[in-house]
């Protein structure tokens, strides 16, 4: 008779500041939708545009990388422990 597996594993990875790392590879402009958005580049300080709702209006973070979706963009914002999903027409960068 064998012994059934659990539907899940009991170990839980959590993230830390330490899990993302800059390296020069990761410098490059993400590349959306086909075409290269020169502004876009990982490590760059954004901001949410007010079109994106008054819950994230203003709020700033860093850019993380790009979405599963095209034209999205993971953002981690200020104070927060997780990133975001955000569309590329709701993020401006800060200079």
């Amino acid at each position: 008779m064998s012994i059934p597996r659990p539907l899940f594993s009991a170990a839980v990875r959590t993230r830390t500041s330490s899990d993302v790392v800059q390296t020069k590879a990761m410098q490059k402009p993400l590349t959306i939708e086909g075409t290269i958005e020169s502004e876009f580049t990982i490590g760059s300080r954004i901001e949410v545009k007010p079109s994106a709702g008054p819950r994230l209006c203003g709020k700033t973070g860093t850019l993380i990388g790009a979405g599963y979706h095209p034209k999205s963009l993971r953002v981690r914002l200020d104070g927060s422990k997780f990133p975001i999903t955000l569309h590329v027409s709701y993020v401006a960068i800060v200079k």
